[in-house]
C-alpha cells in the first residue's frame, strides 16, 4: 500500500470473492515455491511502533459457522525424510519490565473444551488438560523433574494415590505437622495439640513407683478409627511406659505407667503420631 507521510499508510485486503446461494467460498493459498536446495520462506508480520503506541496485532481465525463446525486452525511442520522434524515455537515477547505471556484458551460451550496431547505414533491422545482436570493416564511413566523445588498445593485437600503403592524414592522427608504443650496448661489433665505429632510434657513431676496415670490429649486431628502411636521421651529416675492409648473423636486418653523402684524426679515427656 502507499506510504503515509503524515497519518496512516494505505490497507492491504488478500481475499476470494462470497459464493453464490450455493457452494464454497473460494480459497487462498500464500506459499513459495518447491526447490531441490532450500525452499523460500513466507514471512507476515506487522509492523514496528517507534513511537508511543503497540505494534499491529497478528491475528490468525476461521470464520463462524451457524449450523456445522467451525473451521480449525492447523499449524503443521513439514516431515524430513533423513533427519529431525521441523519445531513449532510459540515465543512470548521480551519487555523491560515484563515478559509476554502464552495463552491456551480451548472453546467455551455445555462443556468446555481442554487441551490434548496427541501421540505421534498412533495419534491416540495420552494426556488432557482441562479446567478440572490433569490426565495423563495414556502413558505409563510420567516424569516432573526440578534441579531446584517443586511446590504442590490445594486450597483445600491434596490427594495422592497409586494403586500399586506411593513410594518416595528412599529420600528424606521432613515438616512433618508438629506441635508441642504441656499437660494442665489450662485445664489439669489434659494438653490441646492440633497436630498430628508432637511432644506432650507432663503435668506431674513426682509420679509414684508402680502409680498410673491418665493424659488426655485434646487433638481435633484424631478419630475414633485413628491409629496413634506414643513412645515414652525423657524421664528423671523412673521407669515409664504407655501401657494404653484410647483414642475417640478429637481426644487420646493415654495412660502412663511407673514400673520403676522409685517415683519420677521431674516431668516427663511423650512423644505421639497419628496416623488416619
Amino acid at each position: 500500500s502507499g506510504v503515509g507521510t503524515a497519518t496512516s499508510s494505505g490497507i492491504v485486503a488478500i481475499s476470494s470473492s462470497d459464493s453464490g446461494s450455493s457452494g464454497d467460498s473460494g480459497s487462498v493459498s500464500i506459499s513459495s515455491g518447491t526447490s531441490t536446495d532450500d525452499s523460500g520462506s513466507v514471512s507476515i508480520s506487522t509492523g514496528s511502533s517507534s513511537g508511543s503506541g503497540t505494534s499491529g496485532d497478528l491475528s490468525f481465525s476461521t470464520g463462524d459457522s451457524s449450523s456445522g463446525v467451525g473451521g480449525a486452525v492447523v499449524f503443521s511442520v513439514g516431515s524430513s525424510g533423513s533427519s529431525t522434524g521441523g519445531a513449532i515455537r510459540l515465543n512470548g515477547g521480551s519487555g523491560t519490565s515484563s515478559g509476554g505471556n502464552i495463552y491456551l484458551k480451548p472453546g467455551s460451550g455445555t462443556t468446555g473444551g481442554s487441551v490434548y496431547f496427541v501421540n505421534p505414533s498412533t495419534g491416540a491422545n495420552y494426556g488432557v488438560i482441562s479446567e478440572e482436570i490433569i490426565d495423563f493416564s495414556g502413558i505409563s511413566t510420567v516424569s516432573i523433574d526440578s534441579s531446584g523445588t517443586i511446590d504442590i498445593s490445594s486450597s483445600t485437600t491434596l490427594t495422592i494415590s497409586g494403586s500399586n503403592g506411593i513410594s518416595f524414592g528412599g529420600s528424606y522427608m521432613f515438616n512433618y505437622e508438629r506441635g508441642a504443650g504441656t499437660v494442665g496448661t489450662a485445664t489439669s489433665g489434659q494438653v490441646t495439640i492440633d497436630k498430628m505429632a508432637g511432644t506432650i510434657t507432663s503435668e506431674s513431676t513426682s509420679l509414684s513407683s508402680s502409680a498410673t496415670e491418665v493424659i488426655t490429649l485434646l487433638n481435633s486431628r484424631v478419630l475414633a478409627s485413628s491409629a496413634v502411636f506414643v513412645t515414652m521421651g525423657g524421664s528423671v529416675d523412673c521407669l515409664l511406659s504407655v501401657v494404653r492409648t484410647t483414642p475417640s473423636s478429637g481426644q487420646i486418653d493415654i495412660t502412663v505407667a511407673n514400673f520403676g523402684a522409685l517415683a519420677c524426679n521431674g516431668a516427663y515427656t511423650m512423644h505421639f503420631q497419628i496416623m488416619n
